[in-house]
């Protein structure tokens, strides 16, 4: 896999962008994995580039194993000079991963929605190698750049720790560096890594803002329907009651006295033709009043659910203030 040439940062040349961006299935090892099986003439484990990436700045978090078929990648999960997090991709053949934390399984099933990828690397462009997203612990979806006569095409791969688990929908994304780079201009990846995350997370932030604004609308426009239900049911009900009284009186006045003619008849038929459409009513009416009123439970699961997130930002943002 071709990766991104980094430039000093005395050359003050600016990065051109790519002029089309596509995303494809990651179908192939590139050159950055290394099969089980490879021996090298001078081994290094990954504990010792663990002490390599600490020297430069970095704090490692996790070691992880992505496996495909024969073949494998060494991920590392960082905390930056900055405190930011980062994907590090070992992409030395000369290192083997003897240690590692996590171990997850190359997938054919999609973990991330192909819009969201599109638009979380073209923030990213090329100052970085790729993003990353990090299904809590159950899966990551690895994008890398891969620049070929000034097109930009993003090869994405996905790994799953269990192949039977559903990825989580709470996904964050991350960038992606290459120790490598880190080796060659660690300051650069800095500035680059910066950017990105900045980037990322302010679109990120935006578009969830978003979303909340869209969830206060809908709890409005629920409000507002749930009220005209209500006020339905409450006003009509009383009616039905009335006239379903009042048809059950004429009813019972054709029962004790017969009906004689075929007028009479037909007005008592009718009668009970309309008392069987409103008893039919109230079987509904008061149905439909029993599974509105199981909205409470939920209604309360989704406010305690609320209250506990809104205790738990609170404790956290009142120390804000505090260094």
């Amino acid at each position: 896999m071709a990766s991104k040439t980094k430039k000093s940062k005395n050359n003050n040349t600016k990065k051109s962008k790519p002029a089309a961006t596509t995303v494809v299935k990651d179908n192939s090892i590139d050159n950055n994995t290394v099969a089980d099986n490879t021996v090298s003439n001078t081994v290094v484990d990954v504990v010792n580039i663990e002490d390599e990436l600490t020297k430069y700045g970095y704090h490692v978090i996790k070691t992880i194993l992505v496996k495909k078929e024969s073949c494998q990648k060494t991920l590392i999960k960082a905390n930056n000079k900055l405190g930011q997090y980062v994907y590090i991709i070992i992409d030395d053949i000369s290192v083997v991963s003897t240690t590692h934390h996590v171990t997850m399984n190359d997938t054919t099933t999609t973990i991330i929605p192909y819009s969201v990828i599109s638009a979380s690397m073209t923030l990213a462009g090329m100052d970085v190698c790729g993003i990353i997203f990090e299904c809590q612990e159950s899966g990551l979806c690895l994008l890398e750049n891969v620049l070929s006569d000034d097109n930009l095409t993003v090869v994405e791969s996905n790994y799953l720790i269990d192949q039977n688990t559903k990825p989580d929908h709470c996904y964050i994304n991350y960038p992606i560096v290459k120790l490598s780079e880190i080796r060659v201009n660690n300051d650069l990846v800095l500035e680059g890594t910066t950017i990105v995350t900045n980037r990322l997370r302010t679109d990120t932030y935006d578009a969830y803002y978003q979303n909340l604004i869209n969830v206060q609308h809908a709890i409005t426009h629920f409000n507002g329907s749930y009220q005209r239900l209500f006020d339905l049911f409450k006003i009509e009900a009383i009616k039905l009651k009335d006239t379903l009284k009042m048809l059950e009186s004429w009813h019972m006045h054709y029962i004790n006295h017969p009906p004689q003619n075929d007028i009479d008849i037909q007005k008592s038929n009718s009668i009970l033709k309309q008392i069987l459409i409103r008893n039919e009513y109230v079987e509904r009416l008061l149905c439909t009043m029993m599974r509105i009123s199981e909205y409470e439970s939920q209604m309360n699961q989704l406010t305690e659910q609320v209250n506990e997130y809104h205790d738990t930002f609170n404790k956290l943002f009142t120390k804000l203030d505090f260094v």
